[in-house]
């Protein structure tokens, strides 16, 4: 067998993944990362059906304004300006969601006052009340930010809070928070329709729950469309894509197609990884290893042999999310999308109910200035909803039928007037499909309740008492947007050369 060595061995070319080879091999280290697939992008893979492409990652991403996790990443990789002035890559979206309920259409502009003006015409009744709630939670997102230290991320729900004065400072103004809105977290005073406006933007922004007892991170939620939320050409899938070529224009390697087989371990540390490369069998050493896979396979295949491994794993399983995923892949004319829609929204056809399974409809279209993803004339639609995840693993994944597509067809025909008579292509992506597409679970985020949440950093290391073992990617910062697997990947990178 063939042995090499390295600084890093990075295991899937997901977002976090990419991050932590892009910074060590910026710092001048030995990086090799080994990707399964035949293209970066992990969970933000594609799936091309000529002449559309589907990206099945998130579109947008937050994190660029000055003190947050990408514009401080994209710094370091000296390529901050030239992106940003790049608007044939990216663009800053001024409406990066529309909300849609059964009889209300809004958008959340990034400007305070616009997002005002529209739920004043949608919402007019609970005006005051939801202009109450932003104020609040903006001065408590203000609060927490000038309380936090150790990290150099705005936001980052890791930092510290120096000194018994701090946290009672932070502690009273989270109590206080909480007591003058309770009456809109449990929809006391406003009506159901503007309480599911709220709950949609925390499922979108942040994957949570619309309850008090996360307004600490909902607070740093609802400012996002100020601080700025951005498209990539191509979505995430073209962020992944910029990210590799920057970990070879630093002198790193990216092999795709790769084998992973196994973990190297010497007793409780790991050495490296087996795997296959073009067919052969190589065993790779290195200083750190950084998984960027789905923690199904990491428990199931890489670390079958780890010590203490039954319990974790039967953990893992009971906290699978509830939820898979099954999409429709459409192309459609252009003038069937209305003008005023966001290129991310969420339909909600019960108001009264939380978005979540078939409740929540997602529905993610290419900007018209990205023609990697369909032709000039014509728009990629991926319209998204959840399906009740199977309690015996992906084995028995659920699938859809004609009917199932039909009835989602028919509820998107009342918020897309003609968009029956203007499909060109249409194709249904069942969950077992998902699976193949990204390479890992349908049920694809995964929360190990009562394990350390520090991103790029997990728990996983500390229970399985495994050292130079660092896991980065959604499984270990949980989120729709990119920014979480950057942070993930930049506290994996600072980690391996700390």
């Amino acid at each position: 067998m063939k042995r090499s060595e390295y600084h890093a061995i990075v295991l899937g070319s997901g977002i976090g993944g990419l991050v932590c080879a892009a910074m060590l091999t910026r710092r001048g280290l030995r990086v090799l990362v080994l990707e399964p697939g035949h293209q970066p992008g992990g969970s933000n893979g594609v799936v091309d059906r000529e002449p559309y492409r589907f990206g099945l990652g998130s579109s947008v991403a937050w994190g660029f304004h000055e003190g947050d996790v990408i514009h401080t990443l994209l710094t370091e990789l000296g390529c901050l300006d030239d992106l940003l002035h790049n608007h044939r890559l990216i663009q800053q979206l001024h409406v990066p969601l529309q909300v849609i309920l059964p009889y209300h259409r809004l958008n959340v502009y990034s400007q305070r006052a616009l997002l005002y003006q529209e739920v004043e015409r949608e919402l007019g009744e609970d005006l005051d009340e939801l202009r109450l709630f932003y104020e609040t939670m903006d001065a408590l997102a203000n609060l927490l930010d000038r309380l936090k230290v150790g990290y150099p991320f705005v936001g980052h729900p890791a930092h510290g809070i120096r000194g018994s004065l701090r946290r009672s400072t932070a502690g009273g103004a989270l109590r206080d928070c909480q007591r003058q809105l309770e009456h809109i977290f449990t929809g006391k005073v406003i009506r159901p329709e503007t309480r599911a406006f709220l709950a949609a933007q925390a499922r979108f922004f942040g994957a949570i729950p619309f309850t008090p007892q996360a307004i600490q991170q909902l607070a740093s939620l609802y400012r996002l469309p100020q601080r700025g939320v951005y498209t990539f050409r191509g979505g995430g899938w073209g962020f992944a894509k910029f990210l590799a070529d920057r970990v070879r224009a630093f002198g790193g390697s990216i092999v795709y197609g790769a084998g992973i087989d196994d973990l190297l371990l010497n007793g409780s540390r790991v050495m490296g990884v087996r795997a296959r490369l073009e067919g052969s069998p190589v065993s790779l050493t290195a200083e750190h290893t950084v998984a960027n896979l789905s923690l199904e396979f990491l428990l199931t295949h890489l670390l079958r042999e780890a010590p203490r491994l039954g319990r974790l794993k039967k953990r893992f399983l009971q906290a699978r999310r509830p939820w898979v995923t099954v999409s429709l892949l459409l192309g459609v004319d252009d003038a069937v999308i209305p003008e005023p829609m966001a290129n991310q929204a969420l339909l909600i056809p019960d108001e009264t109910l939380a978005p979540e399974g078939e409740n929540l409809i997602s529905l993610s279209v290419n900007p018209i200035w990205d023609d990697s993803r369909a032709p000039a004339g014509k728009r990629s639609l991926l319209v998204t909803t959840y399906l009740p995840s199977p309690q015996n693993g992906i084995d028995n994944l659920p699938s859809v039928d004609e009917e199932f597509c039909q009835r989602l067809l028919l509820r998107l025909g009342r918020v897309l007037p003609f968009l029956s008579s203007s499909i060109e292509y249409q194709a249904v992506l069942q969950p077992s499909d998902y699976l193949e597409a990204t390479l890992r679970p349908a049920d694809d985020l995964v929360r190990l309740e009562g394990f350390p949440q520090e991103p790029g950093l997990s728990g996983l290391p500390l229970h399985l008492g495994l050292k130079n073992l660092l896991l980065v990617g959604s499984d270990s910062y949980l989120g729709p947007s990119c920014a979480g697997s950057v942070m993930s990947g930049w506290l994996a990178a600072e980690a391996a050369t700390s």
